[in-house]
């Protein structure tokens, strides 16, 4: 009963090691099934660790950036990342660059070796290429096949927002261009035949100098599926003139089934103009100067989020004057000779 009682409150060990041996285990994949970089760190040795072509790679101001200054040159870097099922890849870059068969990015998104040159079986985007467009490869053994073909002559000069995710064995592409229209989703496709991911890696393929330095990335993001459940709100309001306002949102917006009802009888805009994260606003009348209270009822984002709300328009227009407002008490036609005055023609 005694030995009983002494293994229950001092236990062995053995089984000390045991446990910790299960949770040391366990921890590596955890922490290797999401990346989240944003280069704030200064170096690529560590949260994450990253491996390959490092030297030809320079962290500065928060951003990633090519450090490679040999022509015809292909380089990479790679970390260890488990995730594949129920995964997003955010991916924020700038090209500097018209991109071409022989400069492009590579995004190896999973993949089955730390070295791109020695994998067998991966997913990657390529950002240029032929038709400088953003596309989603799958390679298998000795085959390439592409999955979603991108939109031709979008590569040049620009930064990008990739957002990647792969739900039930559906991938989708999305970028926003930044070109002052929503993100557009490139195409989805679906692939039973799901490998496994063992890294995620970067490779650069440039051909001449004017290429050095000109591949910058700002952040990267591999985990779970981001779920977007904040609704959207009015960041600002501006009156363009005497019957249009324009409404400013901290992001993407759907006015589809959006009623924007200003005072009492209640208005509605006769036109409603969306692009990006603003509205603009016509009514079929003039303001009358004063404070204006603006409802909103069912403004949604993107993802759906719903909000009702107020905004609060101050209208101060200038008013057109009436007989008798403007008085000219002395005119002054070309005095000649002119004193004491300028040779010029005015009305005071």
């Amino acid at each position: 009963m005694d030995s009983l009682k002494n293994q229950l409150l001092y236990p062995s060990t053995m089984g000390i090691f045991l446990l910790t041996n299960i949770l040391f285990t366990l921890c590596p994949i955890s922490s290797f099934g999401q990346l989240s970089e944003h280069f704030s760190d200064g170096n690529l040795s560590k949260n994450p660790t990253w491996q390959g072509d490092v030297e030809k790679f320079i962290v500065t101001n928060n951003y990633l950036i090519s450090n490679s200054e040999t022509t015809n040159d292909i380089f990479y870097i790679s970390t260890p990342s488990y995730a594949l099922e129920k995964t997003q890849w955010n991916i924020k870059l700038s090209i500097d660059f018209k991109t071409s068969s022989a400069n492009y990015i590579d995004i190896f998104l999973a993949s089955d070796s730390s070295n791109p040159a020695k994998e067998t079986q991966t997913y990657f985007i390529r950002l240029g290429g032929t038709k400088d467009e953003i596309s989603l490869y799958k390679k298998s053994g000795n085959e390439t096949k592409l999955l979603i073909d991108g939109t031709d002559g979008k590569t040049e000069n620009i930064t990008l927002d990739l957002i990647i995710t792969f739900n039930q064995n559906i991938w989708e592409l999305k970028v926003n261009y930044d070109d002052g229209s929503n993100p557009v989703v490139e195409g989805t496709f679906r692939d039973n035949q799901p490998i496994e991911s063992n890294y995620f890696s970067i490779l650069i393929k440039q051909s001449t100098p004017s290429f050095f330095y000109k591949h910058r990335f700002h952040e990267i993001y591999v985990g779970p599926i981001l779920r977007d459940i904040k609704p959207p709100k009015i960041d600002s309001t501006q009156v363009i003139n005497s019957n249009t306002l324009k409404l400013f949102f901290n992001e993407y917006i759907d006015t589809t089934q959006t009623l924007f009802e200003l005072n009492h009888p209640k208005q509605r805009p006769n036109t409603i103009i969306l692009k990006d994260s603003t509205a603009t606003l016509t009514y079929p009348y003039e303001f009358s100067n004063g404070r204006h209270i603006l409802q909103i009822i069912h403004l949604r984002d993107l993802a759906g989020n719903r909000i009702d709300t107020f905004a609060y328009i101050t209208i101060d227009k200038a008013q057109k004057p009436n007989r008798g407002d403007v008085i000219i008490n002395e005119i002054h036609i070309d005095p000649s000779p002119p004193i004491h005055l300028p040779e010029a023609e005015y009305i005071e």
